[in-house]
């Protein structure tokens, strides 16, 4: 007998209670993931383990003694995932030898030409492979640590040679701030500059020195292309509207973000997000820069409808990513 027949035989109850079943098969695996978790379950396992704690220590003992091996295997495993090694590094695994020795010596400039002419003109972008510049992040950043969700990153080159890492990825906000939507900003999460290319100066056709300002260079050229390659990386995300960044006063003036056309539109942080659960998922991470007040820092694009239909009308290319 065909499924349909028996359906048209049954009752509406018998009915309701076949697609209950036909649903609780599709959505089984997620059921019982949350059936698992939910706080029923785990006071009724506490209550299990409190009746039977000698019996369960036992067998625990009994299975050490008997699988040493398996049981070595599984300390090793826990010390792993739980070293503070391994967590400076996550979310990615620890690099190798060969991995560690290249992030520790990434952006170091042997020798720096000054008579080869202006910053602007040496000075250039390249889209970073997000893996590797998070690594340089984590090991080189005064955080020491990366970002979640979109992100994009730059290398910063002098004369071809990385010197330094820029990224970009969409903000953890959920409310407008200063009256634009949260998916049409974009932050400014992460810069470093190795300190061998800091204080540098070159001389101009006249003899004269001047200043190298790699950092406002490098984010003022960023800036003029970060809206084209971030939607060529994600076209179906809305269109950016301004970037945002946040400045921790303990640290710094902003003064990169003045020179690069930032306005100052406010104050945040000065508390901490504590170490609870979150409402939507994940748990809340204390860390310390959390208590400091931050100066919030806006650039907003002029003409931004324009210029992104232009050039995508313009655009001929494959995505890359």
């Amino acid at each position: 007998m065909s499924a349909t027949f028996l359906r048209q035989n049954q009752t509406p109850e018998e009915r309701i209670k076949q697609q209950k079943r036909e649903w609780y098969y599709r959505n089984r695996k997620s059921v019982l993931k949350q059936q698992k978790k939910s706080k029923d379950r785990k006071e009724s396992k506490k209550e299990w383990y409190e009746k039977n704690r000698e019996v369960c220590i036992a067998k625990s003992l009994d299975w050490n003694i008997q699988n040493p091996i398996q049981r070595k295997s599984t300390v090793q495993k826990y010390t792993h995932r739980n070293s503070a090694r391994t967590k400076f590094w996550k979310p990615y695994n620890i690099p190798d030898h060969m991995q560690l020795e290249w992030i520790e010596n990434f952006g170091r400039l042997q020798k720096f030409d000054q008579l080869k002419g202006k910053l602007s003109k040496r000075l250039t972008l390249e889209i970073a492979p997000l893996k590797e510049s998070n690594l340089v992040i984590i090991h080189h950043h005064y955080l020491h640590r990366s970002r979640t969700m979109s992100q994009l990153s730059y290398w910063i080159c002098i004369d071809d040679i990385p010197v330094g890492v820029l990224l970009y990825s969409m903000p953890r906000v959920n409310v407008p701030i200063d009256g634009i939507e949260p998916m049409k900003l974009l932050e400014l999460a992460r810069l470093w500059i190795h300190p061998s290319v800091q204080n540098l100066s070159y001389e101009d056709r006249n003899g004269k020195s001047h200043s190298l300002s790699v950092a406002s260079c490098a984010m003022g050229k960023s800036l003029r292309r970060i809206k084209k390659d971030w939607y060529m990386k994600y076209p179906n995300l809305p269109k950016i509207d301004a970037v945002i960044s946040w400045s921790d006063d303990k640290r710094h003036k902003g003064t990169i973000y003045k020179s690069s056309n930032f306005k100052v539109t406010g104050k945040s942080g000065g508390n901490s997000h504590g170490a609870g659960k979150r409402k939507d998922s994940g748990n809340y991470l204390p860390h310390k820069d959390f208590k400091n007040v931050k100066t919030r820092f806006l650039y907003k694009f002029d003409g931004s409808k324009e210029i992104e239909n232009t050039w995508w009308e313009n655009w001929s290319g494959m995505n890359p990513y």
